[in-house]
């Protein structure tokens, strides 16, 4: 099954799909209901929330005296707590991360941004979902705010373990170096 801790997604019949969450062993079996004919491509589209921690493992919230951050930790084998995965080092697989943030904010992850674009106002489950979100996790001065957001679209990342994953959105600050030697030449960004 794939791993998953603290994801709502339960039992249900999700169409050729049935989904079993096992939560003692942090996984959820996901099993066809129909075999699917040989050659024919099928996609799995997962739909979870998962949750913010302040325990330094998954992804978490940090803050100082007059900013809030969310960062993520996933090794050993934290990226369960953040998405459901194959969440051992012999699974590997490419990520392409979207990130919806305040106009206020920067998102940084493994690959370099490819789009930015405004995202719409949520209504409903959605609006109260993201406004409790930001209630608990920015302080009320840190200017931050919810009606101005936007969507960070990501690279597709190299294959690699789901331990790798990372992202970080905050106040971030941005400054760049180049480090030249012999032959080569390295741009460094740094975010802080």
């Amino acid at each position: 099954g794939i791993n998953a801790e603290y994801m709502g997604i339960g039992s249900q019949q999700v169409g050729l799909l049935e989904v079993t969450e096992y939560p003692d062993e942090e996984e959820v079996k996901i099993q066809m209901a129909a075999s699917p004919n040989l050659g024919t491509r099928a996609v799995l589209e997962i739909h979870y929330i998962g949750q913010i921690s302040r325990s330094g493992r998954g992804m978490f919230s940090s803050s100082t005296q007059t900013e809030s951050f969310i960062a993520t930790l996933l090794e050993p084998t934290n990226a369960r707590k953040v998405f459901p995965c194959w969440d051992e080092p012999s699974f590997r697989a490419i990520f392409q991360l979207s990130i919806v943030v305040s106009d206020s904010l920067t998102a940084v992850s493994n690959t370099n941004v490819s789009a930015y674009s405004q995202w719409p106002h949520a209504s409903g489950d959605a609006e109260k979902f993201l406004e409790q979100f930001f209630n608990q996790h920015f302080k009320k001065d840190s200017g931050v705010e919810l009606s101005a957001s936007k969507l960070v679209v990501f690279e597709v990342t190299p294959v690699m373990c789901t331990y790798l994953v990372a992202f970080a959105i905050g106040p971030l600050h941005f400054s760049f170096m180049s480090v030249e030697e012999a032959l080569l030449s390295i741009v460094v960004s740094l975010y802080f």
